[in-house]
């Protein structure tokens, strides 16, 4: 109270005794001094506390799943804050957002962006993220090649780096390159979670070796034999028996026109035949390389691709990495 009145006192007499001798510039320094300067910190932390109040809301969007209202929520911190840490954790915020929202387009111009800029501290992650979104495109040669050019990058987190080797390495296994993703697995050295999965995964190998694979080549042949013998073969008795049915009714038919001197009726049902016969050879063989496709996917199953290595929010409200793995 002493020091309120003192403000006032001070603020009277510059009015009624100072201002006649001095310029008004100086009176408003002067009262911009007395009255703003004492409640300015409160101002700013007010501004400040306001900027995380906004993006912890739009955290929790996010932890509940509502993803859009994320995404709006997020590009408001980034039009009313100014901070320069909460901007990057919006930007981030906003990419992944993005990215669980199904929205790959805008994750990856989002992304693109944080790579970009000059000293953002999420430039590594943002770099590794956009693996994950040219893999919900479905590009897998395209998602390969960005990582396989990602291990040229100098990360500063070597967990980063060697999730980028366990990336590689499962969407090898997927296409049964597993030399190759054992030479990746085998790169993963230090991160506590990663070594663990790549121990498994790389035992899990000895086995996929040994797999019941059917031979496309034999089941090919089998139906150039006999119509619909290739799919039994690889177990589509159904598929065998329409085969078989099918070839036989035209085989038959065509023998039975040339029989009655019906030559033109008998080089069509025969042209027909031709293309049944080719069709039945050529199902025979995708028939079988459906299978191993099969077979394959049913052993990964128990080694579920559970690289999290996309944004959490802890029960602090703050930003991590975490893995995760399902055997």
């Amino acid at each position: 109270m002493k020091d309120n009145g003192k403000i006032k006192f001070r603020l009277r007499y510059i009015l009624k005794k100072e201002l006649p001798f001095r310029s008004l510039f100086v009176c408003v320094i002067q009262i911009f001094t007395f009255l703003v300067l004492p409640i300015l910190p409160s101002i700013l932390f007010a501004y400040e506390l306001s900027c995380n109040g906004e993006i912890k809301l739009g955290k929790d969007f996010f932890i509940q799943g509502d993803y859009s209202s994320a995404i709006y929520q997020f590009k408001r911190v980034l039009s009313l804050c100014e901070e320069i840490d909460i901007k990057q954790d919006a930007q981030y915020f906003l990419g992944v957002s993005y990215l669980f929202a199904n929205k790959q387009e805008e994750a990856e111009k989002q992304f693109i962006s944080i790579i970009e800029a000059k000293d953002h501290k999420y430039a590594e992650q943002a770099i590794v993220m956009l693996s994950f979104v040219l893999e919900r495109q479905q590009k897998a040669a395209s998602t390969k090649d960005y990582l396989s050019n990602l291990l040229n990058y100098n990360f500063k987190d070597n967990t980063l780096r060697e999730s980028v080797h366990y990336k590689l390495a499962w969407l090898n296994l997927r296409s049964g390159e597993l030399e190759s993703a054992s030479e990746h697995l085998r790169e993963i050295k230090s991160s506590t979670e990663l070594v663990q999965s790549a121990k498994e995964l790389l035992s899990a190998t000895k086995g996929y070796q040994e797999l019941p694979y059917k031979s496309p080549t034999l089941s090919g042949f089998l139906s150039a034999c006999m119509p619909g013998a290739g799919q039994f073969y690889v177990g589509r008795p159904k598929d065998g028996l329409t085969a078989f049915i099918v070839n036989g009714l035209f085989i038959g038919a065509t023998v039975q026109a040339f029989e009655h001197d019906q030559e033109f009726l008998g080089v069509m049902l025969g042209a027909l035949e031709l293309g049944w016969y080719i069709g039945n050879i050529y199902n025979a063989t995708n028939s079988a390389h459906k299978y191993n496709r099969k077979v394959r996917e049913d052993y990964w199953k128990g080694y579920k691709d559970e690289l999290n290595l996309n944004l959490l929010i802890n029960n602090k409200g703050e930003l991590g990495i975490s893995f995760g793995f399902k055997f």
